[in-house]
Formats: structure tokens, C-alpha cells, sequence
């Protein structure tokens, strides 16, 4: 992801035993996207499921609002967040076998799995409402990063990805 700051970070993950893909089922996996999104598809799962030292995490991917594979509430930071929220929350609920709806009640329960999150950004003036935010839905986190960076998509103003444990 494009940043504005000088350093390059890489980070890498290794294992011994592969991970298991995850969807979301409120969207059209990356590997599906039409045409209209390049002419070769992205090829990534939304989120990963491995099973390490009798542990579970799941580790999640760049998340956005984005319902099929569309980009949802433009221009409208809290919508998306939100959205983004829901979409964290379904591909949690689908990794660890929950059933139900997208109820902020229901919503808030697979939240509470999220221990670590990093936070992308585009605008510098976002940061204060996106970390209230953070805040204010996310009880069990041991860890936050907010970076600002360009997104995928020039119309999406937050992607967050992170660490669940079952």
C-alpha cells in the first residue's frame, strides 16, 4: 500500500502447517471480481484460519466497505466504517462456525475475538474519529496501529485488518 512516510516495512508470515481460506459471505471473493476491477482478478482470501501450538487465529486481510464487490457509502467515512464493521465481524462469524445476522448486537460478540488491528487511512483529518471509533467497538483489543496510506480503491477512506483468536 502506498504510504507518505520514508521507510519501507515489510512483514512476513511463516508457518508450519498451511492456513485454511475464509470468505466473506456478504462478498464476491477477490478471485471473482469481474472485469470492470482490471483484467485479471486479485488473488487473495479475505482471511486465513490457522491452527498453531492448540491456538486458532484468524488472521484477516485488508477489509473495507465493499458489499459484493462493490464499493459502499462513498464519500461518507462513518458509513464506511461501519460497513467495514459488519464485513470484520461476518468474516469472524464465518471462520469460527457462528451462525445469525449483521445486528450491531450479534455484530459487537465477533468483534470482541479482534486482539490486534491495523488501521489504514487516507486523510490525516480522519484519524481522530476513525480511533474514537476504534474505541468505542472494539473491548478486547491488545493492540492498534493506525497508518495513513492509499487504499485499493481511491473511494474508500479506511481498510482495517487484524488478528482474531476463536
Amino acid at each position: 500500500m502506498g504510504t507518505w512516510g520514508e521507510d519501507l516495512v515489510l512483514f512476513c508470515l511463516a508457518a508450519e502447517a498451511p492456513g485454511t481460506p475464509n470468505e466473506n459471505p456478504n462478498q464476491v471473493p477477490a478471485y471473482r471480481y469481474s472485469r470492470k476491477f482490471g483484467p485479471l482478478p486479485p488473488c487473495f482470501a479475505r482471511s486465513t484460519l490457522v491452527r498453531a501450538a492448540g491456538v486458532s487465529l484468524l488472521l484477516v486481510g485488508g477489509t473495507a466497505s465493499i458489499r459484493g464487490e462493490e464499493s459502499m457509502h462513498v464519500g461518507h467515512l462513518e458509513l464506511q466504517a461501519e460497513e467495514t464493521l459488519r464485513n470484520l465481524a461476518a468474516l469472524v462469524r464465518s471462520a469460527f462456525g457462528g451462525d445469525g445476522t449483521d445486528s450491531d448486537l450479534e455484530c459487537g460478540v465477533w468483534l470482541d475475538r479482534l486482539r490486534e488491528l491495523r488501521v489504514y487511512h487516507p486523510r490525516l483529518a480522519d484519524r481522530g474519529q476513525i480511533l474514537t471509533l476504534i474505541q468505542e467497538r472494539f473491548r478486547c483489543l491488545k493492540r492498534v496501529e493506525l497508518i495513513r496510506a492509499e487504499l485499493c480503491r481511491p473511494e474508500l477512506l479506511v481498510e482495517i485488518e487484524g488478528v482474531a483468536e476463536a
